[in-house]
């Protein structure tokens, strides 16, 4: 029922809360983007309103959107169980702040009883020729503090703590085993892979729970790569493009679609 998935969250600021970097997109720029992920383990399908308008409608666990344009400034995000049609008390309502010219990932996290919106700034800047950037979102809501390591090799980023992320780490361009590691005694809660290409900004998403269902897992994520076409966001949303189109439209924005999910469970 509606009435419990009700929680209340007070307003606010984006620039709290975000990781603080320098934008390469013109400061001039009047829009945003951003993306949703679903990360509440417990959680079911969710409906995502900006501006109490329907943006996205049965965003699963696990998925992600792609990137797409609103015009910077605060919008209020609401989010429903789609079972609710949009109707009764949203599980979270949140006013988010965008600064012009930045990309952000906006994630629900937590058990359903706990639920809240994480807002992350995301860097797109591209590395370049025969090098990766990549970053960890630890989203797993009961597990400890997380390495991310190379199995048999370094480890790429230590004393990662739910529901935090991880400066972006610049690695050469290849496939990965990689290791997901209790930070205090390195026990490996998870082997994993990553295919990182060449020239590509990429995020290893932790999902699910530990001990418990479902299972701790992790998701690849190519949010930007130096090609000529975009990668495409493997949970496309029609409903959020139309929407945010029908809001960009006058100033002739196009929507940006940069992000290609690559499950590994």
């Amino acid at each position: 029922m509606v009435s419990k998935l009700k929680i209340g969250l007070a307003s606010l600021s984006v620039a709290a809360i975000a990781l603080a970097y320098t934008p390469a997109v013109n400061a001039q720029n009047s829009t945003s983007t951003l993306r949703i992920v679903h990360a509440s383990p417990d959680a079911p399908a969710i409906d995502v309103y900006v501006d109490d308008k329907k943006g996205l409608a049965g965003l699963t666990y696990k998925k992600v959107t792609s990137y797409v344009s609103l015009p910077s400034g605060r919008h209020t995000v609401k989010i429903y169980a789609s079972s609710a049609n949009g109707t009764g008390n949203p599980v979270v309502t949140q006013d988010l702040e965008l600064n012009a010219g930045w990309d952000y990932t906006v994630a629900a996290t937590g058990k359903l009883a706990n639920i809240a919106l994480r807002v992350y700034s995301d860097n797109l800047n591209l590395p370049g020729a025969a090098k990766a950037n990549v970053r960890v979102y630890h989203l797993s809501p009961n597990a400890p503090a997380i390495n991310l390591a190379v199995k048999d090799g370094n480890v790429l980023s230590r004393n990662i703590s739910f529901p935090n992320a991880t400066d972006y780490m610049q690695v050469d361009a290849k496939s990965y085993s990689l290791e997901i590691q209790s930070a205090s005694d390195s026990k490996v809660l998870l082997s994993t892979s990553a295919n990182l290409a060449s020239n590509s900004v990429n995020s290893v998403f932790a999902f699910g729970l530990v001990g418990e269902t479902p299972a701790l897992s992790t998701a690849t994520v190519v949010d930007r790569r130096g090609a000529a076409t975009p990668a495409t966001g493997a949970e496309q949303s029609f409903g959020f493009m139309a929407l945010v189109a029908s809001m960009v439209a006058a100033s002739g924005i196009a929507l940006k679609k940069i992000a290609k999910i690559q499950e590994q469970n």
